[in-house]
């Protein structure tokens, strides 16, 4: 979209914001202005600093827009050499922010910025668990908790890292009441969908080893409910629609007619029928080769002088 098309919008925006209750301070307006032009640092740093201001440190805006800036700054590779903790600040700001939108005013106006940061930290924490870095992703994980408490697979998945990590009591905790909070008619937020069943294969498995069955068996049907949307049940989908859309190899088929089929006599050889002729046949070849074993006779020919 046009920047000029977004600041124009953005205006609007924050007209109608201040028109619906939901006030935005006109000190922050050259802040968000700068976060609209792509100047991330500055808008970062402007937004610390009101952060840290007395009066304006109160107000969930600002730490969401350092959030965002740090976020952007996390996916420029030339940005990110300088400042490496970028994401690791994007996830501390909001949940910053979160703690001071605590009746969730600006959740649904920033949703998508807040779920492809989720995305992106879920990611990277079963990076982590690949990499057996536990302490490592269950620190990610504490951190997506912390901006979405509301997010039980997060919860979950956070639980699995500390116990990896040999933090049981707080994993099983949070074990605990995650699963609280999922039951059959519970469905995971779409970005999360992919590691909800192997999250409760995990929990099945550890419910299991502490002797739960119950708790396992919940896992079990959990895992079943949730694995069509497993990255593995995905790829054996696509190859079996795959399979299923290849051409067919065409037959040809021979049509008769039935009537003509059923009257007609089949023909074996070796019956009374054709014996005859076979017997024939056969002397006939015994014939040859009694002919092309005898020596053949020398003719002489005689020249006669015309």
């Amino acid at each position: 979209m046009n920047k000029k098309v977004l600041l124009m919008f953005l205006v609007f925006a924050l007209g109608y914001t201040r028109v619906m209750g939901q006030s935005i301070n006109k000190e922050f307006d050259k802040m968000i202005f700068l976060f609209i032009d792509e100047k991330y640092e500055k808008c970062a740093n402007m937004g610390i600093k009101f952060t840290e201001d007395d009066e304006l440190r109160k107000d969930p805006i600002p730490y969401l827009y350092v959030s965002m800036s740090m976020f952007e700054i996390s996916k420029d590779r030339t940005l990110d050499e300088k400042h490496p903790d970028a994401f690791k600040n994007a996830l501390k700001y909001a949940y910053k922010y979160r703690k001071k939108d605590d009746k969730g005013i600006y959740l649904e106006k920033y949703e998508g910025f807040l779920t492809a940061l989720k995305d992106s930290a879920n990611k990277l924490g079963q990076y982590w668990l690949q990499q057996e870095q536990y302490r490592k992703a269950s620190s990610t994980y504490l951190n997506i908790v912390r901006f979405d408490p509301d997010d039980p697979i997060m919860q979950l998945w956070e639980g699995i890292s500390e116990i990896k990590a040999k933090n049981v009591g707080e994993g099983e905790r949070n074990m605990t009441l995650a699963m609280e909070k999922i039951d059959e008619n519970f469905l995971p937020d779409k970005v999360v969908l992919w590691v909800s069943s192997k999250g409760m294969e995990e929990y099945a498995a550890y419910m299991e080893y502490k002797g739960d069955y119950a708790g396992k068996r919940k896992g079990q049907k959990m895992a079943e409910k949730f694995k069509k949307y497993s990255p593995e049940e995905i790829e054996r989908q696509k190859k079996l629609e795959a399979e299923k859309n290849k051409p067919k190899r065409e037959v040809k088929s021979f049509e008769t007619d039935d009537n003509a089929v059923k009257n007609q006599k089949p023909k074996i050889i070796g019956t009374n029928e054709n014996a005859d002729d076979v017997k024939k046949e056969l002397e006939r070849i015994e014939q040859e080769q009694k002919e092309s074993k005898q020596p053949k006779r020398q003719t002489k020919t005689f020249e006669s002088d015309n």
